[in-house]
């Protein structure tokens, strides 16, 4: 009788090395977010308030410096550098998000705008009840966006000059590093340490 040959599991596809997710960077964020030109020409457009960007990117450049001091001496210099440069991070993620919401929404606007120009083509055929309106709301929320994203802006400048005059270095973004496999002395590692904790 002839015995059925079990087959063996294939052994596990080693798992390809991601590249590592682009970080954030204030190159970013200036290309993304409204400079000071397209600021004033949204605020005068559409009669809005053009934000004050060097008071905010003070108050905000005066946060970070006072974050760093209230550590007192507790973080040596390299916890300090750390701690700041993420600090940072979120500055200048929150401005290039911002730069990036702005554009959508400049898109979207664009969408609108052209759907009811060509609409407008036939002569004969009324527009869509309140269908200007929808693109009116479109083009000043873009409006508003922008002027958001000029602010944000200003607020990771204000970060990326306190973390220069704390740490005496440009900032740059952090990157975590990739992780390969485990390797068997890693493992081991990591089983004595289990140990310890149960």
């Amino acid at each position: 009788m002839a015995f059925k040959k079990t087959e063996t599991a294939a052994p596990a596809v080693a798992q390809k090395n991601k590249p590592a997710p682009k970080a954030n960077t204030i190159e970013m964020a200036r290309h993304l977010c409204a400079d000071i030109k397209a600021a004033t020409s949204i605020s005068n457009a559409y009669a809005l308030d053009l934000p004050d960007f060097d008071r905010i990117r003070d108050r905000h450049s005066a946060v970070v410096n006072a974050s760093a001091e209230a550590f007192d001496g507790a973080l040596n210099e390299r916890a300090l550098e750390m701690h700041c440069q993420r600090l940072v991070g979120v500055f200048v993620s929150a401005a290039v998000n911002a730069g990036r919401f702005w554009s959508e929404k400049v898109s979207e606007a664009s969408r609108l705008i052209t759907s009811l120009q060509n609409m407008d083509r036939d002569e004969d055929q009324d527009g869509i009840a309140g269908y200007e309106t929808k693109a009116e709301r479109a083009l000043q929320f873009a409006a508003d966006m922008g002027l958001q994203s000029y602010a944000m802006l200003a607020a990771a400048e204000g970060a990326i000059i306190a973390y220069k005059e704390l740490i005496g270095s440009d900032w740059k973004a952090y990157i975590a590093p990739v992780e390969g496999p485990a390797t068997t002395e890693r493992r081991s590692l990591a089983e004595q340490l289990a140990a310890l904790t149960k």
